[in-house]
């Protein structure tokens, strides 16, 4: 049973490769499609709209459309469509090693103008869910640059313009995703930050589907390091069982330092086992992230596994049995 879960782990290492491989030459082929489009801007856009065939291009220099609102806190000056105003408080703890700017929810807001669209389909109205990027307007430092607070203020002014992708020709103007899996619409910035993007998550978004191969692929390892000195029994339940029954009695016969170092390793390994599934779940779009979460998680499975009972300890309990 444990060379079985050996092998399907290993099955779950190549497949995370190969699918990883395939992906990325999709990802790829997509990337270099949207490099080789067209750059259009809205005041062209129309002689493109007439063609008798449909063909993808990248529009730039798209206003927006709607009401205009300003700052009702007045940190910042003008008529804005969209304002996200944060609130940032320092914290001074005892030990000056975990003090440092936190966010803070209660202070922080966002101000919206009504019907607030891109001309290009101002049939749908802009959200944070469909645009990428804000335009970074200013700090407010109410208590002065040695205060304990601080306002971070980004949004979309009157002159804000966005990058997007459009299927035109036939007298249509349709709006695309740039690649599957990404809800953006719109990016705000020239060509050249789209095309960022375009390099970093289009191209990217293929180490996911390594990342999920690998961490079942260590489900597999974990299940088989369990049942390690287990004989096949047909029951993988009761082999399990009776392999933490084991390392429960090889915990006890542990002295002090080695029961600390137990259960230390075990401490470490939750939040470092959240932090990794976090940073995965949160910034799936981005694969800095990802790389980040999937180095939480193999130093967390190495902590949860490096804490178990000395491997001696174990077997010799379990041939007792």
């Amino acid at each position: 049973m444990k060379k079985f879960f050996i092998g399907l782990g290993i099955f779950f290492v190549l497949a995370g490769i190969v699918f990883c491989a395939a992906d990325t030459k999709d990802t790829s082929a997509r990337a270099q499609a949207l490099y080789d489009a067209p750059v259009v801007t809205m005041q062209d856009l129309e002689e493109w709209k007439n063609q008798d065939t449909q063909q993808e291009v990248v529009v730039t220099q798209i206003p927006l459309t709607g009401d205009l609102v300003s700052d009702p806190r007045k940190f910042l000056d003008g008529q804005f469509y969209y304002l996200k105003v944060e609130k940032w408080v320092y914290q001074k703890e005892e030990d000056e090693d975990s003090s440092g700017w936190e966010k803070e929810d209660g202070g922080s807001y966002t101000v919206r103008g009504d019907h607030v669209a891109a001309a290009l389909d101002d049939q749908t109205e802009l959200t944070e869910d469909n645009v990428r990027g804000l335009e970074w307007f200013d700090e407010f430092y109410p208590g002065g640059k040695n205060g304990d607070t601080r306002y971070q203020i980004w949004g979309l002014g009157e002159d804000a313009q966005l990058t997007a992708v459009a299927l035109v020709g036939n007298g249509e103007v349709t709006v695309q995703k740039p690649s599957e899996g990404h809800a953006y619409l719109y990016f705000y910035g020239t060509e050249d930050d789209f095309y960022q993007y375009v390099e970093d998550f289009v191209e990217g978004d293929s180490f996911l589907l390594l990342i999920v191969g690998w961490f079942l692929a260590a489900i597999c390892f974990g299940i088989a390091w369990l049942l390690r000195g287990h004989k096949a029994s047909g029951n993988i339940f009761i082999m399990c069982a009776a392999s933490v029954v084991a390392q429960k009695q090889a915990y006890q016969q542990l002295n002090d330092v080695e029961k600390l170092r137990f259960w230390g390793l075990k401490i470490a390994a939750i939040p470092l086992e959240i932090g990794g599934f976090a940073a995965i779940w949160m910034h799936s779009d981005s694969t800095l992230w990802i790389v980040v979460g999937t180095v939480l998680l193999i130093f967390g499975v190495a902590a949860w596994m490096g804490s178990s009972a000395s491997d001696e300890n174990l077997e010799e309990l379990e041939e007792n049995d």
